[in-house]
């Protein structure tokens, strides 16, 4: 009977380390998830400027909003496209912000600003430019680093883009991701 009472007592045991390390990536999950910033844009307002008498575009965008569970800390925003021939299609300058808590909305006043001279002509669409907004920010544990990425289609003409718009002439679309510090690290040491 003594090695029935082993086998089983073996079997039991395995079962319990098994749902101890499903709790425990559950509960490692959790915190994560609590710690994680959302970022949004919001107040989009678009306006045409004439810069050296070429028709150009300011897209600005008012307010940054942490609608995540976690403060976003060290947060960095950029937007720079260029043509093929390495002339800019849209510019903008780089933000760098050291927090922005959970539920709070900070008055940013980002512009891009996009050169319609710069960008080439579709025959049946005219001016349209596709460009990016990218903003990296670590979350309060420091174990993730935190990506969101704005794609936006922009048209030269206000009217020709229809429908739910972030500006007129403006539709994007927005991607969360985040990465582990650790494996950015370990990936930047093999690229070497």
């Amino acid at each position: 009977m003594s090695i029935y009472a082993a086998f089983w007592s073996a079997i039991a045991a395995s079962f319990a380390a098994l749902s101890s390390a499903a709790i425990y990536l559950v509960q490692r999950r959790n915190l994560y998830e609590l710690a994680r910033p959302e970022l949004i844009l919001t107040n989009w307002t678009r306006r045409e400027v004439s810069h050296n008498d070429r028709p150009c575009t300011i897209l600005r965008i008012d307010n940054l909003r942490n609608i995540g569970k976690g403060s976003a800390l060290h947060l960095y925003m950029n937007s720079f496209e260029v043509a093929d021939d390495n002339r800019p299609t849209s510019v903008s300058s780089t933000r760098l912000m050291d927090v922005v808590p959970v539920g709070e909305s900070v008055m940013i006043s980002h512009d891009i600003t996009v050169f319609w001279n710069n960008v080439s002509t579709t025959a049946e669409s005219g001016k349209v430019l596709s460009t990016r907004i990218e903003i990296t920010c670590y979350d309060t544990i420091g174990h993730h680093i935190h990506h969101t990425k704005y794609e936006l289609l922009l048209s030269q003409d206000q009217n020709m883009l229809g429908g739910d718009t972030m500006a007129p002439g403006v539709h994007g679309r927005r991607y969360t991701s985040r990465e582990s510090i650790r494996w950015r690290k370990l990936k930047h040491t093999f690229r070497r």
